[in-house]
């Protein structure tokens, strides 16, 4: 289903434009494309169109040369929002969730463990998930999307806000996922995070890409202003 395609994606609402004219290419090699701007920049809608689960007014979405309407997306990607649901469940059994999903019967019980043990959640497993810290749910929800094994993940600030344990713990899962063949796209608000992740950036303003680059080059030296700004830890007025 790669690469994906984004044309002059157009989204108001309530009067407000969300995404103007956006145009983006996420390509299909496995590897991290992170994606950052103020907030307001329309990243977090930007992940849910790019996922199915928000329709742009005007705009197209395809996948090699295919429009998404006719994609079986939820057996390909997903997203793990900033704020994840967790089902009335314990914490296995959210994540069996995900394996059912993925019709993983004939390895379920390995698999499970293996994301349990992988996410660190393991000995929380009989506990329910609601009742376990935003750290430990940002985990049970990854290990509940690397449960589908879909080829591509989209992240929406998946460590904001939490301990430094459970950064560390997930971005080196984001890491190993990204070498084990997946592609990532995460949105994030951390400089040094998309310093530590990135193979490339996207950088959005206002509901366009102002750029799209190298993450070397973007990081060295980024060339619109609001971009440097932004590096900087400098603010836009009227944003």
């Amino acid at each position: 289903m790669f690469p994906i395609k984004a044309e002059n994606l157009h989204l108001v609402r309530s009067g407000v434009t969300i995404l103007d004219n956006l145009s983006v290419e996420i390509d299909g090699n496995n590897g991290i494309t992170v994606v950052m701007g103020f907030n307001g920049a329309g990243k977090s809608v930007l992940m849910r169109v790019l996922n199915g689960l928000v329709h742009c007014d005007a705009g197209r979405l395809t996948s090699e040369g295919e429009e998404f309407s006719h994609l079986n997306l939820s057996k390909k990607q997903t997203l793990v929002l900033q704020k994840p649901v967790m089902l009335r469940r314990t914490v296995e059994e959210n994540v069996k969730y995900g394996l059912r999903q993925s019709n993983a019967l004939f390895e379920f019980r390995d698999r499970l463990w293996k994301l349990l043990e992988l996410l660190e959640i393991a000995h929380l497993s009989k506990r329910p998930a609601r009742k376990v810290s935003t750290g430990e749910q940002q985990r049970i929800a990854l290990a509940r999307a690397l449960a589908l094994d879909p080829r591509l993940i989209y992240l929406d600030e998946p460590t904001s806000s939490l301990d430094p344990i459970s950064v560390k713990i997930i971005e080196d899962v984001i890491n190993s996922t990204s070498r084990g063949g997946k592609k990532i796209v995460l949105v994030t608000h951390s400089i040094e995070q998309a310093k530590r992740l990135a193979d490339d950036v996207i950088f959005i303003h206002r509901g366009k890409v102002v750029e799209h680059r190298l993450a070397g080059d973007f990081f060295l030296g980024p060339r619109s202003e609001v971009a440097r700004t932004f590096l900087e830890g400098g603010y836009i007025l009227n944003e």
